[in-house]
């Protein structure tokens, strides 16, 4: 078999410092080369997806006595990921979409968890993920990357991408491999990353016609404000608004699509970089709030292509925590989606 069709297995010699949240990467380990493997070496227990970009597929593999999935510990699985990772394989995007291709269709019973980002999502699957018989795979961010390299390496139209049988077959082919290890008697819910996750919409209808999804949402001042006071300090952020945005102007003129796609979904140290080397922030309120408004606007675009989802606010989840955790559950058990 030649090394095109064959994974190659890097060995873990150190992690990134941090587990900032942020665009998925390969820079966030350090490896050393170790083996090459048969592609169905990534089928293993205890090998999950990390994450894909515009040429390669990346999985990492854990010890399997590490409970990935507990919520408490890791409140985001890319973080468990990163932590507890031992090891790195890598495949090329056409082999993962072949193998992905002789696989089934998930045997659980699962359901997608989409939102704006900082509207109690986070607590809703903490909830959940304390029930016995549930488990939450929660911001994975297994798409991020490679939705980045297509508008920002290849010039790709986005928005006519996510719309595509290649995007669909990647996007099928990555829900597959997170459920590879999931029984028909379990139940999972699939928290996305609320960073464009509407963009998920199109795929996830297509691909899999009876999957339910919720939405939570908030409105869009107090989704910026509090990204602000959870990431930022008020002084730098004024000094962003009024002094580093505009000296950046020349640089949004020459890559104005690449930036914009960067702003709005949430990509903050990619913008950065797309704006000059001299600029290392502009993370500002206003950005915050475009985000949720091309979070919000995808939304109201694709919704439209599926019944099948159910809406939300941040506000009904803080007047009665318990009524929205049980109608969630309710609803992804129900077998007939109400209207």
């Amino acid at each position: 078999m030649s090394r095109s069709c064959q994974v190659e297995v890097f060995k873990v010699i150190a992690r990134s410092p941090s587990a900032a949240v942020g665009l998925q990467d390969e820079s966030h380990f350090i490896l050393w080369h170790r083996q090459f493997h048969e592609l169905e070496y990534i089928l293993e227990p205890g090998v999950t997806l990390y994450m894909i970009d515009g040429d390669l597929a990346y999985f990492v593999k854990t010890p399997k006595t590490i409970e990935l999935y507990d919520t408490q510990e890791y409140p985001f699985f890319y973080m468990a990921q990163q932590q507890m990772c031992s090891h790195v394989i890598t495949m090329p995007l056409d082999n993962f979409l072949h193998l992905s291709s002789t696989l089934t269709m998930p045997q659980c019973q699962w359901a997608t968890l989409l939102h704006v980002a900082r509207c109690g999502s986070t607590a809703v699957t903490q909830c959940i993920n304390k029930l016995p018989d549930w488990t939450v795979v929660a911001e994975s961010c297994f798409i991020q990357k490679h939705f980045y390299d297509q508008e920002c390496k290849n010039s790709t139209d986005l928005n006519n991408y996510i719309q595509t049988e290649r995007c669909f077959d990647v996007v099928e082919g990555c829900i597959k491999f997170m459920l590879k290890d999931f029984s028909s008697e379990s139940k999972v819910l699939i928290k996305g990353f609320g960073i464009g996750d509407a963009t998920l919409i199109p795929a996830l209808t297509s691909r899999f016609p009876d999957q339910k999804i919720i939405w939570m949402q908030r409105d869009g001042i107090n989704t910026a404000i509090s990204h602000f006071r959870a990431l930022y300090s008020l002084s730098y952020e004024i000094t962003s608004v009024f002094f580093l945005y505009p000296l950046s102007s020349y640089f949004l003129q020459k890559t104005a699509s690449r930036i914009i796609f960067a702003i709005t979904n949430g990509m903050m140290s990619e913008f950065a970089e797309l704006i000059s080397p001299t600029v290392t922030s502009c993370d500002t309120l206003v950005l915050h709030y475009w985000r949720w408004i091309t979070n919000s606007v995808q939304y109201k675009r694709y919704h439209r292509l599926t019944s099948n989802i159910c809406v939300y606010h941040f506000e009904d989840f803080i007047a009665d925590q318990a009524f929205v955790l049980t109608q969630v559950l309710v609803l992804v058990d129900a077998t007939v989606w109400p209207t």
